[in-house]
């Protein structure tokens, strides 16, 4: 998997990027606080920033002039990570931190492209419809094993053909603990099985259809979060 890493200036990100409020993280890589902690925005200008002091169980993480860390935001079409040097702690009247952005070291920007395909493979509660999107009483709910998943459409293997303009009704549990998410898709392509394991199956591509935008962000939010964790792990 190939993931697109953009440079950009210091001032294109503090001037036009970077908003009051947005939150942010921290990462210390050495000594006793090593870690990576949750903060927020307060302020920027052309060549700083400031952001909120870290804390750590409701107590101060200890912070001190020329310290550097590793800061990441998560924007609407990717993340931004970059390096910053501490300029000045303040204690009152609130805990912030101000960081320097070297000039010499621009903001990478790792793109979120909207809809790309993630292989991951979990059984998907379906249901048949037909074309008007009515819901066929001779169809029984069944298990499906996804293939792929995108923030516009999935992938399903399913021992039939099923033909194009089909709708299904899924039930999609994307992760652990939360709420699965009910969505209508369209079958979009029915290819023919490929020789090997599942040479009995046909790739079902469903788009959705009907689906809340919050479900579909979180959708391509989870399909980019497990993005980044395999290209951290190659």
């Amino acid at each position: 998997m190939r993931v697109s890493i953009e440079r950009i200036s210091r001032a294109e990100f503090l001037q036009g990027i970077l908003k009051i409020n947005q939150k942010i993280s921290m990462k210390i890589t050495e000594g006793t606080f090593a870690g990576i902690y949750p903060t927020r925005v307060e302020d920027t200008d052309d060549k700083e920033l400031t952001v909120a002091g870290p804390t750590y169980k409701g107590a101060n993480v200890p912070w001190s002039v020329g310290m550097s860390a590793l800061l990441e935001l998560t924007g609407d079409n990717g993340i931004y990570e970059f390096d910053g040097k501490t300029t000045q702690v303040r204690q009152e009247p609130l805990y912030q931190i101000v960081l320097e952005i070297p000039p010499d070291q621009p903001v990478r920007h790792v793109q979120r492209r909207r809809f790309v395909r993630l292989e991951w493979r979990i059984p998907i509660e379906v249901e048949l419809s037909t074309a008007s999107g009515e819901s066929s009483e001779s169809q029984p709910k069944e298990r499906l094993f996804s293939r792929n998943i995108s923030g516009n459409g999935i992938c399903l293997s399913y021992h039939k053909r099923l033909a194009k303009g089909e709708q299904v009704d899924m039930i999609v549990p994307l992760l652990p603990g939360r709420p699965p998410l009910p969505i209508i898709g369209e079958v979009v392509r029915a290819d023919d099985p490929a020789e090997g394991p599942t040479k009995d199956r046909f790739d079902i591509g469903i788009q959705f259809i009907q689906i809340r935008l919050s479900d579909q962000d979180r959708i391509v939010r989870f399909v980019f979060d497990k993005q980044r964790e395999r290209v951290r792990t190659t």
